[in-house]
């Protein structure tokens, strides 16, 4: 009897580890995996309401910068946002009390569903500095997307500027007779002017070029070719001159038809299929849609007006590229472009075709204006068997960053931005 009793109780006691869930590793556990989440495309940071403007505006004005990007999904959701303010090299090197007056991070609630696109996704805006983000010094800052209320749940980073406007600045740039031949190369040439007080702390400047992007710096100089105080001189000697991507072309989307770049259009995918031309490396065609100096613009133009931005199509563009010589290169091909700041990513790799005898890529755009340049990595090789020197306009940015030793981090005292067509 005792052993019919003992039996009992076992099995009652088994039954309730199994709904207590204390069973080993092979008892079922009712939980939901997590849903993947939607992706983030089309991002923008841009000074006031011109898309091609770069994210740099002066310390306590009412000058303001916007954030814009879409999330590619109708199921809309806040999102949080950080600040990081950042030395010269990107270092963080400050706590929040330091380079915030109130507080270091805030919500985007602005979202705006798209219309009547094939491809569903939400649109949001945010603009800073408001009423929560203001800034107390200059400098380098990024701004981080992140999950809402989940600082290291980062969907995104980008970097901005906040100057001072303490400096006065000429960029005396000249191009001259290129080291390869029919180019020509960039021979910056900036003079700083600076109020008396800097006078002890010329050695405390960097001043730093960025082409187009302002992710990482070209070039930057710590030490004057040239000091005649107040007026400081920063550049290289002219043998140091060096070349610039004046090979960028241009990709008008903001139309989906056939025409220019574009010689095919499929609206029976979802999304829609763009088919380019094959393009060679000779010269760029069709480029007269405008340009963007390195940020894109989005935005559709056979839509109604107003509705630029919440009808644009997300559509496949394959783009298509045939070097010189017509056969493939020693070294991968990539394609760079203001949609990915220019950055060489294996997810940008092209792909010969053996068959059409052409480079070939596609991706997923906004419609919009983007500028692009076909990329190989490779210092022994002959860039113009990409493609030559197109006669296209450049945006060069000079910052003047100082060291402040009382801050502990580098302050920007200037700016100068200037485009040469």
């Amino acid at each position: 009897m005792k052993q019919l009793i003992y039996l009992f109780l076992f099995i009652h006691l088994s039954g309730c580890t199994q709904m207590m869930g204390l069973q080993d590793e092979k008892t079922p556990i009712f939980d939901t995996p997590a849903a993947p989440r939607p992706l983030i495309a089309s991002i923008q940071l841009y000074a006031g309401t011109d898309q091609t403007q770069a994210p740099i505006i002066r310390l306590n004005s009412d000058e303001f910068l916007q954030l814009h990007f879409d999330v590619l999904s109708h199921d809309a959701r806040p999102l949080s946002v950080y600040f990081f303010h950042e030395d010269v090299t990107g270092k963080r090197d400050l706590q929040p009390i330091e380079y915030m007056r109130l507080a270091r991070e805030d919500v985007v609630l602005e979202t705006q569903p798209s219309n009547h696109a094939r491809t569903p996704y939400t649109h949001y805006r945010y603009v800073f500095p408001n009423e929560k983000i203001q800034f107390r010094v200059s400098g380098r800052y990024t701004i981080r997307a992140t999950e809402q209320g989940r600082p290291e749940d980062i969907r995104f980073e980008r970097t901005f500027f906040v100057h001072e406007n303490m400096a006065q600045l000429s960029n005396e740039a000249k191009f001259i007779q290129g080291k390869r031949r029919g180019g020509f190369d960039f021979w910056p040439e900036l003079v700083v002017a600076l109020p008396d007080h800097f006078a002890a702390n010329v050695h405390d400047l960097t001043v730093c070029g960025y082409e187009h992007t302002l992710k990482h710096p070209t070039i930057c100089y710590k030490e004057p070719r040239l000091n005649f105080f107040p007026r400081i001189t920063y550049g290289p000697n002219r043998n140091e001159a060096f070349a610039v991507t004046w090979d960028r072309r241009v990709l008008d989307l903001r139309r989906l038809q056939n025409g220019g770049k574009i010689e095919q259009v499929n609206r029976s995918l979802s999304p829609f299929k763009v088919k380019l031309i094959a393009e060679d490396y000779n010269q760029d065609l069709y480029s007269d849609g405008g340009r963007t100096y390195g940020n894109p613009i989005y935005g559709a133009h056979d839509v109604p007006t107003g509705a630029e931005t919440l009808q644009a199509e997300y559509v496949d563009v394959e783009f298509r590229f045939i070097p010189v010589l017509k056969t493939a290169l020693p070294s991968p091909v990539f394609l760079l472009g203001d949609f990915n700041e220019w950055q060489k990513d294996d997810t940008y790799k092209m792909t010969w075709s053996v068959e059409e005898q052409v480079y070939t890529i596609v991706l997923r755009l906004k419609q919009g204006l983007f500028e692009y340049r076909y990329h190989i990595d490779d210092p022994a090789f002959d860039p113009r068997q990409i493609s030559p020197w197109f006669n296209h306009a450049l945006r060069w940015q000079t910052l003047v960053f100082f060291r402040d030793a009382f801050l502990g981090s580098d302050r920007l005292l200037g700016v100068e931005q200037r485009i040469w067509e």
